[in-house]
């Protein structure tokens, strides 16, 4: 069985998304409707992020969900630290957390998903 890198494109685009919007100094305020907006924000983004390395993983892999959840928080960790660095913004140990949640949430929600899918089309059968 072979690998296709094509099938980590999304996550390699969507961690594309997250570097540029990371880097701009300000944010559009229609992203925040609320006070602690962006840590749903962050948790949305993450959990696309996390579901996204989890398909684009070969079949074979041995632990697809650690690693998609690891890569996922790494990747979080070092988009805080490069904000630190951007003017306006901030390194935000709160943010990472949302991030690190976000990823739980949507491995947890796929691998549901996916067992609901597989459960359905067993029982047609």
């Amino acid at each position: 069985m072979r690998f296709r890198w094509w099938r980590l494109l999304p996550a390699i685009l969507w961690a594309g998304a997250l570097f540029f919007q990371s880097s701009q100094t300000t944010l559009p305020s229609s992203f925040f409707l609320f006070k602690g907006s962006d840590k749903v924000l962050h948790v949305i983004a993450y959990a696309i992020l996390a579901v996204f390395v989890y398909i684009g993983l070969p079949k074979f892999c041995s632990y697809p969900t650690i690693i998609a959840f690891s890569f996922s928080a790494i990747y979080a960790i070092s988009d805080e630290i490069h904000q630190a660095f951007v003017p306006g913004r901030t390194c935000d140990i709160y943010d990472w957390l949302a991030d690190i949640i976000g990823a739980l949430i949507g491995i947890a929600f796929f691998i549901k998903l996916k067992r609901m899918t597989k459960n359905k089309i067993q029982n047609t059968k």
